[in-house]
């Protein structure tokens, strides 16, 4: 196992980029952008969403909140009607989601938006960000040795990222 992609500024970009192709998609940039992640009740669960909306902030020249889809609060659909309250008037939510599901078909239904982005597992920074750290983890297994018995190579590496460790 490896460490999230949480807080990675590919991710960053990679929303910057879905969240452009929509707004072209629907004649025009934004004026205000919701990032909407999937929402935990885990504490320090949504710090990969508030990580990305501050990095999408340095990114774009208009006014970016986030929203969760469940668990954390605000809800996508109160953030847009707070900034169409506030006077914007063309509010895209970026969905800081990886697949498409039950999260990325509320979203399209949210009143009120101009725009809303597609999810990110398939996205070229995405994949690399994925593919990078299967290599060092691949080269983190293979250095750690053998396996012992019973062991398979997918487990040698363990949730805590060190070979061998136990996960918690």
């Amino acid at each position: 196992m490896t460490r999230g992609l949480a807080g990675e500024h590919g991710v960053a970009l990679a929303l910057y980029d879905r969240l452009r192709a929509a707004e072209r998609a629907a004649g025009g940039p934004a004026d205000a952008v919701v990032v909407a992640g999937a929402g935990s009740s885990r504490p320090g669960g949504d710090d990969g969403t508030l990580t990305a909306v501050r990095q999408l902030r340095r990114l774009l020249p208009v006014p970016v909140t986030v929203a969760y889809c469940s668990a954390s609060a605000p809800a996508p659909a109160e953030e847009v009607a707070r900034l169409h309250a506030a006077g914007f008037r063309r509010v895209a939510v970026s969905a800081h989601l990886l697949a498409p599901g039950r999260f990325t078909r509320a979203l399209a239904e949210v009143p009120g938006t101009w725009a809303v982005s597609e999810p990110l597992a398939d996205h070229a920074r995405v994949a690399g960000l994925v593919a990078a750290r299967y290599t060092t983890a691949d080269g983190d297994a293979e250095a750690a040795g053998p396996p012992g018995p019973g062991a398979t190579r997918s487990t040698r590496t363990t949730m805590s990222g060190r070979p061998g460790a136990r996960a918690a």
